[in-house]
């Protein structure tokens, strides 16, 4: 159940149809959230794939390269180079450039 409302709202920000969501872009999402939670001290819950990470959880340029850093050892992904960053606004922006 929660997995399949997980799928709608990925999908959306997606842009993708629900089948395309795996289990492990849903195991992707919620370890982000765990992150983000730590990072910005807000609560897992209150992350989305929409929400804002400047005006939603106030990152500012040295928490996103601080998360760029975290995100590159927990997931093994390549720091964000600045140009990334700057196209970056919401976690489902980020979630999405985890995955490639």
């Amino acid at each position: 159940m929660i997995f399949d409302r997980l799928k709608a709202i990925l999908a959306r920000q997606f842009g993708v149809d629900e089948s395309a969501i795996t289990p492990e872009t849903a195991a992707m999402f919620d370890k982000l959230k765990a992150i983000l939670a730590e990072q910005f001290g807000v609560a897992e819950s209150a992350i989305t794939p929409e929400t804002a990470l400047v005006d939603d959880l106030g990152a500012d340029s040295v928490d996103v390269v601080e998360l760029s850093m975290t995100l590159g050892e927990e997931f093994g992904a390549e720091e964000l180079s600045e140009e990334e960053i700057l196209q970056i606004h919401t976690v489902g922006d980020l979630l999405k450039r985890l995955q490639k």
